[in-house]
């Protein structure tokens, strides 16, 4: 049986479909991508039945390999990648957040590319996505620290996180009035209004820091009487990671 190198250096590769035989080069650009993927899962397979790593080191270079792939497939295929890159190393390109759900801090490395106001190229490197310990990284983690794409949901999981290392300094930081004061005390300015919605239908003014008073709006659509614009909560957020990192 020839080495497997061999094969792909002399052989040509054809697929079968309704009983007629095309060569892949003739087929789309969707159907050669997935094949390359399903190759590198096979390769992966191969590698876990391996004792030995081979003699000369194997280095995988793959661009966008969410392209064309349902989220579904690209949980399986990073299972794939993931295995690969126990005895060999891995560079992937993505905009995809699902291709870094299981991202490993402690075996992996994110850089983010990317260009400024001036259109200059710079690079952000050795990004980790474990804000949240043993439940990191979170698709919204991913969207705001690999994409800068922020949500609700991130803003969401900072300030029940936070509120939850807050409850484990003083139980009376549960409720609203006692986290309120504790972000106060971490230098959270309390400036902003907001209009609690009463049981008769009228409303009662208060004073809130402005990541409550998003929280407030975001767990309660109910209320109407609130807003936030995109700034405030980029601004939130940024105000939340900052109290987490001192944190930890």
């Amino acid at each position: 049986m020839p080495e497997i190198d061999n094969f792909f250096k002399t052989g040509s590769l054809l697929l079968s479909d309704n009983g007629i035989s095309t060569s892949v080069s003739e087929k789309g650009t969707g159907m050669q991508r997935a094949l390359a993927l399903s190759l590198i899962q096979v390769y992966a397979g191969v590698l876990d039945n391996e004792e030995e790593t081979l003699s000369k080191p194997i280095m995988f270079f793959i661009d966008e390999p969410e392209t064309f792939l349902h989220p579904k497939a690209q949980d399986k295929l990073i299972d794939s990648l993931n295995k690969i890159s126990e005895k060999y190393q891995v560079f992937i390109t993505t905009h995809s957040p699902y291709l870094l759900k299981k991202f490993d801090c402690r075996t992996q490395q994110i850089n983010i590319f990317s260009k400024n106001g001036d259109g200059v190229n710079f690079v952000s490197d050795k990004r980790e996505l474990n804000l949240f310990g043993t439940t990191s990284p979170t698709i919204g983690e991913i969207n705001y620290i690999a994409f800068g794409v922020n949500s609700v949901e991130f803003h969401n999981e900072l300030y029940g996180f936070i509120q939850a290392k807050a409850i484990d300094e003083d139980e009376k930081n549960y409720s609203e009035k006692g986290f309120e004061k504790w972000l106060v005390g971490k230098g959270v300015a309390q400036d902003k209004d907001y209009h609690r919605l009463l049981k008769n239908g009228d409303t009662q003014q208060e004073q809130k820091t402005l990541p409550t008073l998003i929280r407030n709006i975001i767990h309660h659509p109910e209320n109407q009487n609130n807003s936030y614009t995109t700034e405030e909560l980029e601004e939130s957020t940024e105000l939340l990671l900052n109290i987490l990192r001192d944190l930890v």
